[in-house]
């Protein structure tokens, strides 16, 4: 009888699903022990590293729920396997710290990935108008876009779209700007302007007392961008929005180092656009240091 029971407990596989589902918890668990700690290290004022948080709060949130989809297929597997396949308590531990994980810390990285990746998104409009400029800049003789009517002209010629001149985390509209161009350099050639000189910035200009007195179908770019589309459903719906109101003022601004706002990033900083077209988060702190006129 004892040699018959030793053959069973030899014959006892670890279902390899439990064992995954457990290390890919564990992995992630620590990656989220690392990610609280980077956190509490860095708090608000290290702005560099925000690249980096997104894709660690979304692999740490596909592991978890990798790591409890396998528990649970496992565990199936193993009850289905009629005493074959051992893991349980494997197993069942992955689903014990998932579980954990997902009611005590998941708001928390939603959280976070929501407030970085706000940050992240107006940093790649800022980059991104910046390669529209330089683009726009070589098909019209190296001059900036007019300042009059800048944004509907990148509109127009670049193929920008509007939501790309609002910050994510501001208050601004579809046909609202958030950014505006440095006032010493519009009309100039973009190689006449040194590369470290101001050439965008974030600002709250345009925001009046009287409110959204405008309508964003009488903003210059609106028709010709609606005639774009391609889409009839599109074209539909983006028509519907010109009857969304808007500040007449917050749109092609202009403007200097007194417009510049860091209100939108809890007063952290603010991003900033070169004449060299680099995109940079420049903290509250140093926005003294930056150049302004050529």
């Amino acid at each position: 009888m004892n040699e018959t029971n030793t053959d069973q407990n030899q014959k006892l596989r670890t279902s390899k699903l439990a064992i995954a589902s457990l290390i890919c918890v564990l992995l992630s668990t620590c990656l989220l022990i690392l990610l609280v700690c980077l956190l509490l290290l860095i708090k608000d004022d290290i702005v560099e590293i925000d690249f980096f948080l997104i894709p660690i709060v979304v692999v740490i949130q596909v592991g978890i729920l990798v790591g409890l989809i396998l528990g649970i297929t496992a565990l199936i597997q193993i009850k289905l396997s009629r005493g074959c396949l051992d893991g349980t308590k494997r197993a069942a531990a992955a689903l014990i710290i998932s579980t954990m994980i997902i009611i005590t810390a998941f708001g928390s990285l939603f959280a976070v990935a929501r407030k970085y990746g706000s940050k992240l998104v107006c940093g790649s409009n800022v980059k991104g108008l910046g390669t529209v400029i330089k683009v726009y800049a070589h098909e019209y003789d190296g001059r900036l876009p007019t300042a009059s009517n800048w944004c509907d002209l990148l509109i127009a010629h670049a193929d920008v779209d509007p939501r790309a001149f609002r910050c994510p985390e501001s208050d601004a509209r579809v046909g609202e700007s958030t950014y505006a161009l440095n006032e010493n350099v519009v009309g100039m050639k973009l190689s006449e302007i040194p590369g470290d000189v101001v050439l965008m910035f974030e600002t709250g200009f345009g925001r009046t007392e009287e409110g959204r007195a405008g309508r964003v179908k009488y903003r210059q770019y609106f028709k010709p961008f609606i005639e774009r589309q391609q889409s009839i459903e599109r074209k539909q719906r983006e028509t519907r929005k010109g009857d969304d109101k808007v500040y007449i003022l917050r749109w092609n601004q202009v403007g200097g180092p007194e417009d510049l706002k860091t209100e939108y990033h809890k007063y952290i900083g603010c991003n900033v656009l070169f004449a060299d077209c680099s995109a940079r988060f420049i903290k509250t702190e140093d926005l003294d240091t930056l150049r302004w006129e050529p």
